[in-house]
Order: structure tokens, then C-alpha cells, then sequence
């Protein structure tokens, strides 16, 4: 069963991150990447790949990949986030703003990922699943199966039901703490097989916030 403690319109959601952004200097919001990112990055690393990060922020994660030298697309729904992305962008680089739900996201990404002519997709994706409700997972799940093709593969992390109780950084916003279990059979369902998968402490430390987090890379049934 899924626990959401919180819960919010879409408009209160955007409003949150978009003044989360613009404050960042007050919020601290990290701008070094994520240990999920240089997990990812050293798994997946090759010539012929390129990632769509999903939820990136501020770009902590999309510029490391970036960074080397691989064509990396990100995209989230805060005005303020994106824009602070593009401020520090490199060639390697793209952003959209764009919510999961909206219509024309789909058309935008595979536009940019026929550009890059990279087969190889990675759907990226950290701390997002558990900023979006149910429906919405359903439908970034049918978009991650597209988008990565039957070569590609789809890194995740996020909260699960054990950090509910845990101690929080940032302030109160909406977050559904996510059964590891019955995400995977939802992946399943979506044409994904679990090829790596582990949850616990100690994977994601924020100041004194030790989130427990699931991690999984899943990979296209064929």
C-alpha cells in the first residue's frame, strides 16, 4: 500500500518548486550530483548512449552526464528549475519544461532524441517517483518504455514506506512514500524486467536526512 501523507493541487506543486528554485541560495538546494547519479554514470557509461533525466532540478545530475560527453535531455516542471538549467547548460545539453502529463512531451523528447543519434537511451530518474501520484507513475512508466526502446534501460531512485517516519531536510511539500515491491510489478506490467534492485539507509544522506530509497535499473522485456 502507498502512504500520502501529503497531498496537493497541481498548482500548489508548481508553486512549491518554482519558489523552491528561486530561493535557492536560502533552500541550499545541492548543486554537486547525486551518488545515485555517479552509480548510474558508472553503469551505464558508453560511447553509443544518451539519457533523459527525468525530475532534474536544478541539473545537479544532467550536467555530470553531461559532462561526459553524454547527450543528456532534462526535463521537469518548474519554470524557475529550468531556467536556472539552461543558465549553466553545456553542448552536451538540453532542457524542457514540462510536466509528465502534458500532451506534446513525447513529440518534444523523441524530436531531440532523433537530433542526438544515439540508439541507447537511459531514462533517468532520481527523487521523482515519489513526487508523483499513482496516475501519473502509470503514464512515466508508458513514456520510459517508448523512450528507451528495446535497448535502452530505466535508473530510478526514491523514497519508499520505511522513510515516512524519517527526518526531513526540506520543508513539507507532497511526497508518497512508495512500496519498492508493488512499483516493480507495476513496472512489470509496463514491459520492464528488474535487472538490479536495492533499498536501504545510507544511499542518499542529505545533511542529517538518511532517506531510505530504493534503487533499481530496469531493463526493456523484448
Amino acid at each position: 500500500m502507498n502512504v500520502r501523507p501529503l497531498s496537493a493541487s497541481t498548482d500548489q506543486v508548481d508553486t512549491y518548486w518554482n519558489i523552491y528554485y528561486k530561493t535557492n541560495e536560502k533552500n541550499a538546494a545541492p548543486h554537486v550530483p547525486s551518488q545515485f547519479a555517479a552509480f548510474v554514470l558508472s553503469e551505464i557509461r558508453s560511447v553509443d548512449t544518451q539519457i533523459v533525466d527525468f525530475g532534474c532540478g536544478n541539473g545537479r545530475d544532467t550536467s555530470l552526464f553531461a559532462c561526459y560527453g553524454i547527450p543528456t535531455i532534462g526535463v521537469d516542471r518548474s519554470e524557475a528549475a529550468i531556467e536556472e538549467c539552461i543558465k549553466r547548460k553545456n553542448a552536451n545539453s538540453y532542457f524542457i519544461c514540462a510536466s509528465i502529463n502534458d500532451d506534446g512531451l513525447s513529440d518534444r523528447l523523441f524530436e531531440r532524441l532523433r537530433a542526438n543519434k544515439v540508439s541507447d537511451v537511459t531514462a533517468y530518474a532520481r527523487f521523482f517517483v515519489h513526487a508523483i501520484d499513482q496516475e501519473t507513475q502509470a503514464r512515466f512508466l508508458k513514456l520510459c518504455r517508448a523512450v528507451v526502446g528495446d535497448l535502452g534501460r530505466l535508473a530510478l531512485e526514491f523514497r519508499t514506506m520505511r522513510d515516512m517516519d524519517q527526518k526531513k531536510n526540506t520543508s513539507d511539500h507532497y511526497r508518497r512514500f512508495v512500496d519498492p515491491l508493488e512499483f516493480m510489478n507495476a513496472a512489470t506490467q509496463e514491459g520492464f524486467r528488474t535487472s538490479y534492485f536495492v533499498e536501504g539507509f545510507g544511499y542518499a544522506k542529505y545533511r542529517d536526512d538518511d532517506a531510505h530509497v530504493a534503487r533499481f535499473i530496469l531493463e526493456p522485456v523484448t
